[in-house]
């Protein structure tokens, strides 16, 4: 595992590059930080997301590299309207794009370009606001210390995915967030569920983020100071990271912190102790948060609506 992990390298030609030349469409990706955010993965390249959705897969070799999922390519109709008609052949019917749909011009990425805004509506289509995926982006954008997300392993022939990684400067620690819309059917079970042969609630799923918590530690720890050195080099660390000159004597915390994103008190009172029960023997902490509580932080004690199962040590 920890060949994998040093494939990340911080003199990487990507990065070398995007320093040396500072391509336009890299400076624009840059100043667009209040509805985008750039994560650098273990293989050299990086993800430019919008609300969730990769707008961007960037790599290098002989030259950028970029590509994008087909679904979310923006189109543009010529000539006005928002209809292209069917042609009726025989026995077969094809939609007819002759001369009336183009793909959007991404403008360099510009801040205000209708390119930007046409792939950011593109995404809102897969993604609104409402989804986990656009509840994950609103955390990153709205906070100062997400330094990644949507980290992925295959680890003992079980897939571990990481919606969110935070650095608490205080504690000198980082911490995996794992993230639920009140949807999620995994966090909806009872004592009989634990014993069928499918289980997968949100228990199960910690307890197993905990195990590779624990016996990766230090490979997580060496692999998120080097996203911290690539991310300081390219000037997109998030806001409340840019004063540290490193991750040198930060830790991974072995035990993941839940996150309710879409909560109403209603729910919360609901369901709180049913949620807690459940996880305080796997995880740090539970957070039920809603629309108007998206600031993130690890309170030194029990809050509303946020529960501490391990104690803090400053």
């Amino acid at each position: 595992m920890t060949d994998k992990f040093s494939k990340l390298n911080p003199e990487h030609e990507l990065f070398n590059q995007l320093v040396l030349k500072k391509p336009i469409w890299w400076e624009n990706i840059k100043k667009n930080k209040k509805t985008i955010y750039v994560d650098v993965r273990k293989d050299n390249y990086l993800d430019v997301y919008y609300n969730g959705g990769a707008i961007l897969n960037l790599s290098y070799a002989n030259g950028f590299k970029g590509k994008i999922h087909f679904e979310y390519i923006p189109l543009v109709i010529q000539g006005g309207g928002s209809y292209v008609p069917f042609r009726f052949l025989n026995d077969c019917i094809e939609i007819d794009t002759r001369g009336k749909v183009d793909f959007a011009k991404l403008d360099n990425f510009s801040v205000n370009g209708r390119g930007i805004r046409a792939l950011q509506k593109r995404i809102g289509n897969f993604f609104p606001p409402s989804s986990e995926k656009g509840i994950q982006a609103d955390f990153v954008l709205n906070n100062s210390s997400f330094l990644d997300t949507e980290f992925q392993y295959t680890y003992n022939k079980i897939n571990v995915r990481f919606d969110l990684i935070w650095v608490d400067v205080d504690l000198k620690k980082l911490f995996v967030v794992e993230l639920k819309t009140i949807g999620d059917p995994r966090l909806y079970f009872n004592d009989k569920s634990r014993e069928s042969m499918g289980y997968n609630k949100i228990d199960s799923q910690l307890i197993k983020y905990q195990s590779f918590l624990t016996t990766q530690n230090q490979n997580l720890v060496d692999h998120y100071k080097r996203v911290f050195e690539v991310k300081k080099r390219l000037d997109i660390l998030p806001d409340g990271l840019r004063e540290l000159d490193s991750l040198d004597g930060f830790q991974f915390e072995e035990k993941p912190i839940l996150l309710i994103g879409d909560c109403t008190q209603d729910w919360i009172d609901q369901n709180k102790t049913r949620i807690t029960n459940s996880v305080k023997d796997v995880a740090y902490g539970c957070f039920c948060q809603g629309e108007n509580t998206r600031r993130f932080y690890i309170p030194k004690k029990d809050t509303r609506n946020k529960w501490l199962f391990t104690k803090n040590e400053l």
